[in-house]
């Protein structure tokens, strides 16, 4: 699964996983959040509120979208 990393004061990395049909994003030193699908590009976390948008043609970026902020990065190998 693509992890995020984008400009931040400290490195954001975002870890993607799935569990069989159930998807979840772990952001460091927090737990995992389960994630639902809104469309085939985007999903989102009901607690704490937030949207997860991948770019379809950008290489594997990645837009988190929390309290009115947008953070963007690109996909890590």
């Amino acid at each position: 699964m693509p992890t995020l990393r984008a400009p931040h004061p400290a490195p954001l990395i975002v870890e993607l996983s799935r569990d069989g049909d159930r998807y979840f994003a772990q952001p460091p030193n927090q737990p995992k959040l389960e994630v639902f699908a809104m469309s085939d590009t985007a999903f989102f976390a009901k607690q704490p509120e937030v949207e997860l948008v991948f770019e379809e043609g950008a290489g594997g970026a990645l837009t988190l979208r929390q309290n009115g902020r947008e953070i963007k990065g690109p996909k890590l190998p």
